[in-house]
């Protein structure tokens, strides 16, 4: 989901969790949210901002990168080569 910062233009992306119970389903949240706080700073992934729940949903908001995710990519091209991961655009593409 896409949502606009307040007092300016800039988009950031929402990406909402439904909540399951199971400890591996929280597992699984925490450690996302772990990878954004060690991206940071990072140029090469995505940044970010704030994390917030309910009792339902968990939500995190990023920076909103577009271009695609590299599963979209790899669903595509299957195995990639070498030479392609290290191109400028292709980084772009994998910080999402």
């Amino acid at each position: 989901m896409l949502a606009s910062l307040k007092n300016c233009r800039e988009q950031v992306a929402v990406k909402v969790i439904q909540k399951n119970p199971t400890e591996s389903h929280i597992k699984k949240i925490l450690a996302e949210t772990r990878t954004l706080q060690i991206a940071e700073g990072c140029p090469f992934l995505c940044h970010g901002y704030a994390a917030f729940q309910t009792q339902l949903h968990a939500f995190l908001v990023m920076e909103c990168i577009r271009g695609g995710n590299l599963e979209q990519l790899m669903d595509m091209e299957g195995r990639l080569k070498m030479d392609s991961v290290r191109h400028p655009p292709m980084q772009k593409c994998c910080s999402k």
